[in-house]
């Protein structure tokens, strides 16, 4: 699973990713589906082709990277983890 930590453009990381990185071990869900993943933040060329690909499936993406000014927005991997 792919999650972009955009915040809408603010200055900053929002406050899960900096949960994310102190203990990348958690418990997502989404439709339907629940169970512990490993997060890790994707660099360079991979983050820059997952959030060019992030922006063609929502646009807003585009305008939240120009909101931020100089902030990257992080790019972040997670994989199922065994329970």
């Amino acid at each position: 699973m792919i999650v972009i930590a955009s915040n809408f453009g603010q200055s900053r990381h929002p406050g899960w990713y900096h949960n994310v990185e102190a203990n990348p071990r958690v418990t997502l869900e989404a439709r339907g589906h629940r169970g512990p993943f490993v997060g890790a933040e994707i660099t360079g060329a991979g983050r820059d082709r997952l959030f060019a690909l992030a922006k063609q499936f929502i646009p807003d993406y585009a305008d939240y990277e120009k909101r931020c000014g100089d902030r990257l927005i992080p790019v972040l991997a997670f994989t199922e983890a065994d329970r």
